[in-house]
């Protein structure tokens, strides 16, 4: 498998949220929040064309609309918006994006995948509670309890190390297990595994960096706005 552009998900310096909300109990609105509060020290922007503010951050009606570029792009809309924002993200120049996005058919997510495939946009998901790498204080998930750890008064990232996250088969399941991963990639009995992806450059030497992806098959989250 070919690592091209692999690094804007591991790695990325700026997300941006499609389908951010303020809507209480929904993906949109846990997973803003959690890109907030992860201590994630790059740029996040919010995507939604029904807000303008969200929290008092400004938000965007479109890919196009976004001031940069962003290396990674996390999507929380309907099913059948999918592919169509997939190709708007792609458009844009922006080469990682994670689906949370729940109950996509199987044409649909061929069709994603064909938005996808010309621009060598990397995919994690559809159907995933996110990606969390400690090492960066990202919570790119919509984890409903803070997997990180980093939520709480005075807590502080860990050490710089390769990027690791959790990956459980029956993820949203998984979501109110707090903070095992950042330690251990061990979301529980019959949850929880490491998963590495190929190399990645870090410092002119390569090395493995766990990736992670949480699938929701065993139970669908909150309707996305």
């Amino acid at each position: 498998m070919s690592i091209r552009n692999l690094e804007r998900l591991l790695a990325p310096r700026s997300v941006a949220m499609f389908g951010a909300s303020p809507r209480a109990g929904s993906v949109g609105a846990t997973g803003w929040r959690n890109l907030r509060k992860g201590g994630f020290g790059g740029t996040i922007h919010a995507v939604n064309p029904r807000h303008r503010q969200i929290d008092g951050e400004p938000v965007f009606a479109r890919a196009a609309d976004l001031p940069v570029v962003s290396d990674l792009a996390v999507v929380c809309t309907p099913p059948a918006t999918v592919p169509g924002l997939i190709a708007e993200i792609a458009a844009h120049g922006t080469r990682a994006v994670i689906v949370m996005t729940a109950g996509m058919s199987a044409a649909g997510k061929q069709a994603m995948l064909h938005a996808a495939r010309p621009a060598v946009l990397r995919v994690l998901g559809p159907n995933c509670l996110g990606l969390m790498p400690p090492a960066l204080g990202l919570d790119a998930s919509f984890a409903h309890t803070g997997a990180l750890g980093l939520q709480r008064p005075g807590a502080r990232p860990p050490a710089a190390r390769p990027v690791g996250a959790l990956c459980a088969r029956r993820g949203y399941a998984g979501a109110g297990r707090r903070g095992p991963a950042r330690e251990h990639g061990d979301a529980g009995p019959g949850a929880g595994v490491r998963l590495h992806a190929p190399s990645v450059a870090s410092g002119g030497r390569r090395r493995r960096a766990p990736v992670a992806a949480i699938e929701t098959d065993a139970g669908a989250p909150p309707a996305a706005e």
